[in-house]
C-alpha cells in the first residue's frame, strides 16, 4: 500500500503541513490538529523550529480571514505520529520514518521548482 503525503521546502528543509498529516492521521477534525501542536510545542520544539504561516480562507459562511499553518520536520511529524494514539498513527510512523524514498516537495510561496518524492507507507506497519 502506498500512500503520498505533500511536503514543502520550508527554510531548505522538507516539512509536512500540519492539516496534510491530520488527515492522513485520520483525525475527523484535521484543523484540531493545530491546538495539538500548540499544547506540545516546547516538546515539538526540541526537535528543531517549528515554521509557522498565514494563510487566507472563507468560511463555510463566506467570512474570510487568516489562519495560521504549522510547517512540522521529519522529527517533529513522527513525534505527532507518535503521540496523535490514532488507529492510523502507526502506519504514517512507517511513513514518515521510510521518508526519502519519494515525496512531493513543492515550496508554498511558489520559489522553488518541484520534485517528486514519495513517502512509502510499509505493509508490515514497522
Amino acid at each position: 500500500m502506498t500512500s503520498a503525503l505533500i511536503l514543502s521546502t520550508v527554510a531548505d528543509e522538507p516539512r509536512v503541513r500540519d492539516v496534510d498529516l491530520a488527515t492522513e492521521l485520520g483525525l475527523a477534525q484535521p484543523l484540531n490538529i493545530r491546538a495539538f501542536i500548540l499544547r506540545n510545542m516546547d516538546e515539538l520544539s526540541a526537535y528543531g523550529l517549528v515554521h509557522s504561516s498565514r494563510e487566507p480562507y472563507v468560511s463555510g459562511r463566506g467570512r474570510q480571514g487568516e489562519r495560521t499553518v504549522f510547517w512540522l520536520n521529519r522529527n517533529q511529524a513522527l513525534l505527532t505520529c507518535i503521540l496523535s494514539r490514532t488507529e492510523k498513527g502507526r502506519s504514517i510512523r512507517a511513513e514518515v520514518i521510510a521518508a526519502g524514498k519519494q515525496a512531493v516537495v513543492r515550496d508554498p510561496f511558489g520559489m522553488a521548482k518541484q520534485q517528486r518524492v514519495e513517502w512509502v507507507r510499509s505493509k508490515s506497519g514497522d
